[in-house]
């Protein structure tokens, strides 16, 4: 079973992402709006980094 994610916490997410990519935590910059669909986030984390 699954259930939407908020407006509202995507955003706070992407933030959370976008700040990680300005500070240079990570590499290339992310979508959570991608990511967020995905069964396994960790294996999407991955591919970050």
């Amino acid at each position: 079973m699954s259930y939407p994610i908020p407006d509202d916490v995507l955003r706070a997410q992407q933030d959370s992402a976008n700040l990680a990519f300005d500070t240079k935590v990570i590499p290339r910059r992310s979508d959570v709006r991608q990511t967020s669909g995905k069964r396994c986030f960790k294996s999407q984390m991955n591919k970050l980094v």
